[in-house]
Formats: structure tokens, C-alpha cells, sequence
């Protein structure tokens, strides 16, 4: 991911869960320690959604997870897209394609693959 303050920074913490109701949730986590490095991703989406297919998300956020701004989040994709690139049991892989959030402090661009793990809860 490219950010606009911090440099280019990863997910250390990537998983999805089942939640149940027909969607999954994911989750991400940069695991930084100021305010700029940061960050959360979270949605839902269907699991109906195909292997090849864009994702729709649903009750997206992404945001400065330290941060007490509330423009330092967003709710939706300003461009780009995520494709479901492989689902297992065990594992979702995501693509990123120019996946585009904008908050306050500018744009954060995400591209390549995401592989989730399921969490235990």
C-alpha cells in the first residue's frame, strides 16, 4: 500500500471469518505504532461472490485506527477494484487493482494480493 505520510507499508495482520449470515467478514491491520502507519481495513462481502468476480463491499471502513480526525477515514473505494482471486476453507485471496481509499490526508492506493487466514472467533 502507498500512503501519502508514511511510506509504503503492509498488512502484518490479514484474516477472514464466516460471520453467518451469508458474507465474510475480512480484516487487516498494518500493525504500526504512530497515527500514520496505522492502519485497519475492514468490509464484509458475499460469499456468493465467484472466484474472477469484483467484490461488492458492504459496511467498509478504512481508516487511521489512532487517529481522533474523523476525515482520517473512509467508507467506500474512491477507485480501483478487488477481485476474489481464490477462496478455500482455509484461505480467501484477494486482488488489489489500484484499490483507491481517500481520507484527509490523501490517497492510499492498494495493488497485488491479500491472502486471509480464518480467525478462530
Amino acid at each position: 500500500m502507498t500512503t501519502p505520510d508514511a511510506g509504503n507499508l503492509t498488512f502484518s495482520t490479514h484474516v477472514f471469518a464466516d460471520n453467518g449470515s451469508g458474507q465474510y467478514d475480512v480484516i487487516a491491520f498494518t500493525g504500526g505504532k504512530k497515527v500514520s502507519d496505522c492502519i485497519t481495513l475492514f468490509f464484509l462481502f458475499d460469499k456468493k461472490t465467484s472466484v474472477g468476480e469484483e467484490i461488492a463491499l458492504q459496511n467498509c471502513h478504512f481508516g487511521l485506527s489512532l487517529s481522533s480526525n474523523s476525515e482520517d477515514y473512509a467508507s467506500e473505494l474512491t477507485s480501483g477494484h478487488i477481485y476474489l482471486k481464490d477462496k478455500s476453507s482455509n484461505r480467501l485471496i484477494l486482488q488489489f487493482k489500484d484499490a483507491c481509499f481517500t481520507t484527509v490526508r490523501g490517497e492510499y492506493r492498494l495493488s497485488g494480493n491479500l491472502i486471509l487466514t480464518p480467525t478462530d472467533n
